[in-house]
């Protein structure tokens, strides 16, 4: 009894430690993707190297989740199933597209002087803020597995934690106008959309909160629909 239970810790213990390097590097991607979305802040250089880095993390997800990848043609395919994989195909395939699209507009990595057309560095805005977007529902969609180890070192009270809730949503929200997320989905141009005040801290205060608020409606969205099943 005494071997087993020495085993069963163990094993506890190395589903602790890995749980904790997963949401590490969740919050090391998400940071790293905002903070490469601030063009003007960080310029072409700093975006491309960004880019690179965030690559790079995406490597190690994929290692530390591919048995995902493994089990798609296995196991039983029920609803909730159905609606992780759609979301999680998305955000794939337009990582695949932003980084396509982004090796053949690269200033950085020249093509025999070939200037691709206007529709390239369109998709690969849309792809880009489709990403922020789809982020947000990923984490919704896996939030119980983030939050749980969280859970037992934070201590909150439930009306606050509804409160902060809700003060993220409506960020969110507020953010989503602020910077016309919106309007750099559907490609109007820019100079139509205004250039809002930004600071690199604003902005990666504000899109953090737009992928909250889509997190806490995949979340509760996804919470609704196991209830009802």
């Amino acid at each position: 009894r005494r071997k087993e239970a020495i085993i069963d810790y163990t094993m506890r213990k190395l589903t602790t430690n890995n749980m904790k390097k997963r949401i590490l590097l969740d919050i090391l991607m998400t940071l790293v993707f905002v903070v490469l979305l601030d063009y003007r802040f960080i310029k072409n250089a700093g975006h491309e190297i960004m880019a690179v880095l965030f690559c790079f993390l995406f490597y190690f997800h994929y290692r530390w989740n591919k048995n995902w990848y493994h089990n798609l043609t296995k196991g039983r395919w029920n609803g909730i199933r159905k609606r992780m994989t759609l979301i999680n195909g998305l955000l794939l395939l337009a990582f695949v597209l932003v980084m396509m699209t982004g090796v053949l507009i690269s200033h950085h990595l020249y093509y025999m002087g070939i200037k691709f057309p206007l529709w390239v560095h369109r998709l690969h805005r849309i792809a880009g803020f489709s990403m922020l977007i789809l982020i947000g529902l990923h984490l919704g969609l896996h939030w119980q597995s983030i939050w749980m180890p969280m859970k037992r070192k934070i201590h909150l009270p439930r009306p606050l934690v509804y409160l902060l809730l809700l003060a993220i949503a409506a960020g969110g929200i507020y953010f989503s106008c602020y910077y016309h997320i919106g309007g750099r989905l559907l490609c109007i141009p820019l100079n139509q959309l205004g250039r809002p005040p930004v600071t690199l801290g604003l902005f990666v205060f504000g899109h953090l909160l737009i992928i909250g608020m889509y997190t806490i409606l995949s979340h509760y969205v996804e919470k609704g629909l196991r209830q009802k099943v």
